[in-house]
Protein backbone atom coordinates (compact mmCIF):
# COMPACT_ATOMS: atom_id res chain seq x y z
CA UNK A 1 0.00 0.00 0.00
CA UNK A 2 0.96 3.56 -0.43
CA UNK A 3 1.17 6.02 2.44
CA UNK A 4 -1.30 8.94 3.00
CA UNK A 5 0.29 11.66 4.15
CA UNK A 6 -2.52 14.46 5.75
CA UNK A 7 -1.16 17.47 7.12
CA UNK A 8 -3.93 19.39 9.30
CA UNK A 9 -3.19 23.28 10.38
CA UNK A 10 -4.40 25.02 13.55
CA UNK A 11 -6.03 27.55 10.71
CA UNK A 12 -7.84 24.49 8.82
CA UNK A 13 -5.98 24.05 6.01
CA UNK A 14 -5.73 20.29 5.03
CA UNK A 15 -3.09 19.43 2.26
CA UNK A 16 -1.18 16.01 1.06
CA UNK A 17 2.19 16.84 1.49
CA UNK A 18 4.55 14.67 -0.63
CA UNK A 19 7.35 12.84 2.01
CA UNK A 20 9.77 15.92 0.76
CA UNK A 21 7.41 18.58 2.29
CA UNK A 22 6.57 16.36 5.44
CA UNK A 23 10.30 16.22 5.68
CA UNK A 24 11.05 19.76 5.63
CA UNK A 25 8.34 20.39 8.13
CA UNK A 26 10.16 18.06 10.74
CA UNK A 27 13.48 19.42 10.18
CA UNK A 28 12.60 22.87 11.95
CA UNK A 29 10.39 24.57 14.60
CA UNK A 30 7.00 24.93 13.35
CA UNK A 31 5.32 28.45 13.25
CA UNK A 32 2.41 27.09 14.54
CA UNK A 33 0.90 23.36 15.74
CA UNK A 34 -0.36 20.72 13.19
CA UNK A 35 -1.72 17.79 12.83
CA UNK A 36 0.17 14.80 10.70
CA UNK A 37 -1.33 11.97 9.89
CA UNK A 38 0.14 8.90 7.90
CA UNK A 39 -1.95 6.02 6.88
CA UNK A 40 0.15 2.88 5.94
CA UNK A 41 3.12 3.85 6.51
CA UNK A 42 6.00 2.51 4.62
CA UNK A 43 9.74 2.27 6.05
CA UNK A 44 10.60 5.91 4.85
CA UNK A 45 7.83 7.17 6.78
CA UNK A 46 8.99 5.28 9.93
CA UNK A 47 12.73 6.41 9.47
CA UNK A 48 11.43 9.90 8.71
CA UNK A 49 9.61 10.32 12.41
CA UNK A 50 13.00 8.96 13.65
CA UNK A 51 15.76 10.68 12.12
CA UNK A 52 13.67 14.25 10.88
CA UNK A 53 10.99 14.54 13.70
CA UNK A 54 13.14 13.02 16.37
CA UNK A 55 10.26 10.83 17.52
CA UNK A 56 11.20 8.57 20.27
CA UNK A 57 11.70 5.25 19.32
CA UNK A 58 8.88 3.76 21.90
CA UNK A 59 6.39 5.97 19.79
CA UNK A 60 7.46 4.83 16.45
CA UNK A 61 7.16 1.03 17.92
CA UNK A 62 3.39 1.48 18.35
CA UNK A 63 3.45 3.20 15.01
CA UNK A 64 4.35 -0.37 13.55
CA UNK A 65 2.19 -2.68 16.33
CA UNK A 66 -1.13 -2.65 14.99
CA UNK A 67 -4.34 -2.74 17.29
CA UNK A 68 -2.38 -0.85 20.40
CA UNK A 69 -4.58 0.90 23.02
CA UNK A 70 -6.13 4.39 22.51
CA UNK A 71 -3.63 6.32 24.43
CA UNK A 72 -2.22 9.85 24.50
CA UNK A 73 1.58 10.86 25.63
CA UNK A 74 3.53 13.76 26.16
CA UNK A 75 7.52 13.70 24.77
CA UNK A 76 9.42 16.67 24.86
CA UNK A 77 8.06 18.64 21.82
CA UNK A 78 5.31 16.56 20.73
CA UNK A 79 1.87 14.77 22.17
CA UNK A 80 1.80 11.24 20.70
CA UNK A 81 -2.20 10.01 20.34
CA UNK A 82 -3.05 6.76 19.44
CA UNK A 83 -7.23 7.24 18.34
CA UNK A 84 -9.83 4.76 16.84
CA UNK A 85 -13.28 6.34 15.03
CA UNK A 86 -15.99 4.45 14.73
CA UNK A 87 -18.13 4.00 11.63
CA UNK A 88 -21.59 5.38 11.37
CA UNK A 89 -24.39 2.82 10.92
CA UNK A 90 -26.95 2.79 8.73
CA UNK A 91 -29.28 1.68 11.93
CA UNK A 92 -29.99 3.09 14.82
CA UNK A 93 -30.71 -0.22 16.26
CA UNK A 94 -26.51 -1.21 15.86
CA UNK A 95 -23.55 0.37 16.30
CA UNK A 96 -20.09 -0.59 14.32
CA UNK A 97 -17.04 -1.15 16.26
CA UNK A 98 -14.40 1.22 16.24
CA UNK A 99 -11.78 0.76 13.36
CA UNK A 100 -8.32 1.74 12.71
CA UNK A 101 -8.11 4.95 10.49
Amino acid sequence: MTAVRSLLTLDGKLSRPSPEEVRALGGRKPEAPYWLDIQDPAEEDYRLLLDDYRFHPLSVEDVRTRNQRPKLDAFPGYLFMVLFRRRRSTSSASASPPTRP
